[in-house]
């Protein structure tokens, strides 16, 4: 009896996580279309949340895209780390420059940076999410509310000295204490 169940468990298990030839999974895909109680079930039934594309993309960077607010609300954070990174280097506050203009940008955003995203986090080629928004110009109201966030000093930066993992995560690197001491002559002899 137990090993029909832990045999039914793994099958669940294995075919919510099986990818397709982009690494998207079920998981994926239900985040995708904005589907946060499909999402929560494929979870629950083994769904890997930590699994990220082919290109790195994580499912906290396929919810902002997709603009689904209140997936990024149960992802941020306690699921997925908010400053993750892709392959590319960016994290899932510069997907926020891919999806239409309209006030869920501002609403996840701000879901973000209250989770702590860095918002000057700049991708491989050094560039934040007000670049990216500047450059493109089409959404005004999020510069807007980029620019305020800057001026807000509970906003986190991003630390100077990070060290990146192969993950996509990063974390800040502490200075290292020395502590000097003199030997006298013959004392470790």
């Amino acid at each position: 009896m137990a090993t029909g169940l832990l045999r039914k468990r793994y099958l669940c298990s294995v075919l919510t996580n099986a990818r397709d030839d982009d690494g998207r999974t079920a998981l994926w895909y239900a985040v995708d279309s904005g589907d946060l109680a499909l999402a929560s079930l494929i979870q629950s039934k083994g769904g890997d949340y930590a699994a990220v594309t082919n290109q790195g993309e994580n499912l906290l960077m396929t919810a902002v895209k997709a603009g689904a607010d209140d997936i990024v609300e149960w992802l941020a954070g306690t699921l997925i780390p908010v400053n993750t990174r892709d392959n590319a280097g960016n994290t899932p506050l510069h997907y926020m420059s891919s999806i239409a203009a309209d006030l869920n940008n501002i609403v996840i955003a701000e879901k973000l940076l209250r989770k702590g995203a860095w918002i000057d986090a700049g991708d491989n080629e050094g560039r934040s999410l007000l670049d990216k928004v500047k450059t493109h110009g089409q959404k005004p109201e999020l510069e807007a509310a980029l620019i305020a966030a800057l001026a807000d000093p509970a906003v986190q930066r991003e630390p100077q000295n990070i060290e990146r993992f192969h993950d996509g995560t990063a974390r800040e690197m502490k200075p290292v204490r020395t502590v000097r001491f003199r030997a006298t002559p013959g004392q470790y002899a």
